[in-house]
């Protein structure tokens, strides 16, 4: 006999409401196993172990590269505002003209995490550039999240937004995420951004053969540009930071374009 004459005699497929009612019954035991954990752990060992999934999430946050996480829209108001997905409106001072409202987009895992490590009420407020585990050249693992502020509150600075950034240890069992350094640490490192007529930036992405590279792309004006960013561990007495050992810190260089 040959193998085109072999019938093979497969089960028919479970009807939609089968499928449906099995979907409905394993929500249910993993409800139930997460209550049971709750009430075995305690209310303590029970936020921890929520602080910890959200560290997860955004230690692997992986959006898509068209992604727009920033539009400032010359017409006054960003359309992208009327379709919700975690887009947030900003209030951006005209400094050539009359304020603005941008869209800016942040992930419900950044405030998750956030809330949970400095207590209720605290959200993010600005929008989110590039959040990702990086790694530096000597093991060092830190949870980076890249985030878009107005400089126009800052007197050494010229009104211009520019991105900004925050680093954390992470948490384990025992021990919770740590701060490990931001941009008011590294004065130097700031990369000031122009106040175009029309300024889009994308979603940050991590380069998955560097673990201490990324990349954020942004269209100033139709024009598309590049920032590539680093992680290195700070050194200590380096005189244009607040440094001390632990510290990790994000070079932010401005590739050049055609």
């Amino acid at each position: 006999m040959s193998e085109s004459d072999i019938q093979l005699d497969y089960a028919k497929p479970p009807r939609w409401h089968r499928r449906r009612w099995f979907a409905r019954a394993m929500i249910a035991v993993a409800l139930i196993a997460v209550a049971a954990s709750a009430w075995r752990w305690g209310p303590e060992k029970w936020e921890k172990a929520q602080l910890l999934y959200w560290q997860w999430r955004c230690m692997t946050y992986s959006p898509p590269a068209d992604q727009i996480v920033f539009d400032q829209d010359p017409a006054g108001k960003s359309p992208l505002l009327n379709g919700g997905q975690e887009y947030i409106p900003v209030v951006e001072s005209g400094f050539d003209g009359p304020a603005i409202t941008v869209a800016a987009r942040v992930p419900d895992c950044t405030n998750r995490f956030i809330s949970l490590l400095y207590g209720p009420g605290k959200n993010w407020s600005q929008p989110i550039l590039f959040m990702h585990e990086r790694t530096t050249r000597s093991g060092h693992r830190y949870l980076i999240i890249l985030f878009g502020e107005s400089f126009e509150k800052m007197d050494y600075l010229d009104g211009q937004l520019g991105p900004q950034y925050v680093s954390y240890k992470p948490g384990t069992l025992r021990n919770r995420p740590e701060p490990a350094g931001n941009s008011m640490n590294f004065k130097d490192d700031y990369l000031q951004w122009p106040s175009p007529r029309h300024l889009r930036i994308y979603a940050g992405q991590a380069d998955p053969i560097d673990a201490s590279h990324f990349t954020i792309r942004y269209v100033e004006d139709g024009k598309t540009r590049m920032v590539d960013g680093y992680l290195e561990d700070a050194e200590t007495g380096d005189p244009a930071s607040d440094s001390s050992p632990g510290m990790a810190r994000v070079k932010l260089i401005e590739r050049k374009m055609p």
